[in-house]
């Protein structure tokens, strides 16, 4: 990397690690040019990450949930949906405290 694309106004737009028929240009990859992306594509990695993590967070409060739910036999291994209740065959864990 980086051959270079860009708007109109001369921004630079995109950046691809071979030349494209649009892109062209190549820039030195320390370039001050290519900062705005390379900041922009570090913020977007982080908000997946940090995204990522809610959402196993999520399922681990939902799979402790459920756990609980099957331990004190409010629910049944059968009211679950077919595919969950794969997962719920294997020994019912102990609550976390």
């Amino acid at each position: 990397m980086p051959f270079v694309k860009r708007n109109q106004a001369g921004e630079v737009i995109a950046a691809y690690a071979e030349a494209q028929p649009d892109a062209g240009e190549y820039l030195a990859p320390d370039s001050a040019e290519l900062s705005p992306l390379v900041s922009a594509a570090s913020a977007e990695a982080g908000t997946v990450q940090a995204m990522t993590e809610s959402d196993l967070d999520l399922v681990r409060v939902l799979e402790d949930l459920v756990n609980a739910l099957l331990h004190k036999n409010i629910i049944q291994p059968t009211d679950l949906y077919q595919r969950s209740l794969i997962r719920t065959q294997a020994p019912i864990c102990a609550c976390r405290g």
